[in-house]
Parts: structure tokens; sequence; C-alpha cells
């Protein structure tokens, strides 16, 4: 049985946190047990999450989105509410939890966005901000594109049509990335997924002539957190499980 603080290093020297400037604490969050037999993997790290890992008898949590971010109010002056509730049943069963989020968003082998691109069998891929720009081969409708993207997110696709009429190059940048167009442009994509919706943006993406196909946050976000907990049982000698919490942003 691998002890957390082994787990915790194979995981910061496979994801490389240190490279990026996130806007969250990445890698170890909170200590608990030392030794680790049981990893639940998931997108963000609700009650409802939580509740199921403490139900598997899970000895961490390894996350997208976890607990502390910046900006959030001191630890110290954590007033009653949600965050406190969950940090509460967090230390009450010695759970350690870890979470990575830009790091899993780019990562090449485990990151939601690479992971996405396979699903979707795009070529020469390259990398755009945190995701990947490749390109479908042939070039085929939006309409069969938007089908076989919402098989893969397992949920609808929303279409804000301002490119062309077939999907040549695609950007794939998972989560809130709407503001990083300007990047899936210059690298000469027609379309872009993401799970970003955001009022100002439609417009900007009209003037730029670019396709935006909407798949949803959590949606274009779990393919990372299942992909490292395969990652996490083949090399760590750990169990890991997915648990799934729907979220329809």
């Amino acid at each position: 049985m691998p002890g957390l603080t082994q787990i915790t290093q194979r995981l910061n020297g496979l994801l490389k946190p240190e490279a990026f400037s996130d806007y969250c604490v990445n890698g170890l969050q909170i200590e608990g047990k030392s030794e680790v037999r049981r990893i639940a993997c998931g997108v963000s790290l609700s009650r409802r999450f939580i509740e199921a890992a403490i139900e598997w008898e899970a000895d961490a949590l390894l996350v997208h989105h976890g607990l502390f971010w910046r900006g959030m109010p001191h630890p110290m002056v954590l007033r009653a509410g949600p965050i406190r509730d969950r940090l509460k049943l967090i230390l009450s069963h010695d759970l350690s939890v870890l979470a990575f989020h830009l790091p899993l968003d780019a990562h090449a082998e485990v990151g939601n966005n690479a992971v996405l691109a396979r699903e979707l069998g795009l070529s020469n891929l390259e990398p755009v901000d945190v995701g990947y720009a490749g390109s479908v081969d042939p070039p085929e409708p939006v309409d069969q594109f938007m089908e076989r993207l919402a098989s893969a997110v397992g949920q609808p696709v929303e279409a804000f049509r301002f490119g062309t009429d077939r999907v040549a190059r695609v950007a794939l940048i998972s989560g809130a990335s709407g503001a990083s167009y300007p990047e899936v442009v210059a690298a000469g994509c027609d379309t872009f997924v993401n799970g970003d919706r955001q009022e100002n943006l439609v417009r900007e993406y009209e003037e730029s002539g670019l396709n935006h196909l909407f798949a949803g946050h959590y949606a274009t976000e779990r393919f990372g957190p299942r992909a490292l907990g395969a990652w996490c049982a083949a090399n760590l000698d750990v169990e890991t499980r997915f648990i799934d919490i729907p979220n329809p942003i």
C-alpha cells in the first residue's frame, strides 16, 4: 500500500503543477491518513462527491476542482456554509485531498483535452492555451461533428454557428476558456469547443467568424479525472473509482 507522500510526489512529477500560473492550490490540499488504499476521483469536490467517496471507503480524493481557490476567505475565518461543511466532513473522516486544475486540462496523456481529442479522432494535434487544436480529416459537416461530440461528452451540444459549414480544424479547451478565442483563431481553427458560455463572448466569436460549440464545463472536464484515475490504478498500486456527480453547466 503506497503512502500519501509517495502518491503526491508521483502525481506532481506527472502533472508538473509548478509550470502553471493557476488561481488555485494544485497538488496536496489536505493531508489525511498516511497510507492510501483507495482513491476516489471526480471533477468537483462537492458534498455529494465527498459522501459517495466515504461510502466507498476511500482514503483520498483526487479532483479537478478542489477546495481552496485564490480570493477565498482565509480558512481561519471560514464562516458557516457549504465550504466549511465540506471541510468538516473531510477532516472528520481523515481524508486527503489532491487537486489538479490547469495541469489536468493541459496534460498530453491524461489531460481533459488530449483525451477528448483522441476520442474524437483528431489528428495533427498542437497545444493551444491549456487545450489542443486538431484536424478533422476529412472535414465534416458541423451537424455530424456535433453528434460525435455530444456522444463523447454525454450530453447535447449547443452551437453558435458563425463560421464555416464544415469542421476542418477544431480547438478543444475544456471548462471556462472562452476568453482564449484569439489563440484559437490564430491557430487556424474554424471551430472552438469549450464549456464556457458568456454573453459578451458570443458577439466576439461572431465577429471573428468562429463556430462555438458549447459542450458543458463539467462534461468537458470528466475526461482528465477518469484518465488520471486509470493512471493511478496502473502505476500506484491503489484502487480508484470515478464518482460522477453530473452538473448541467
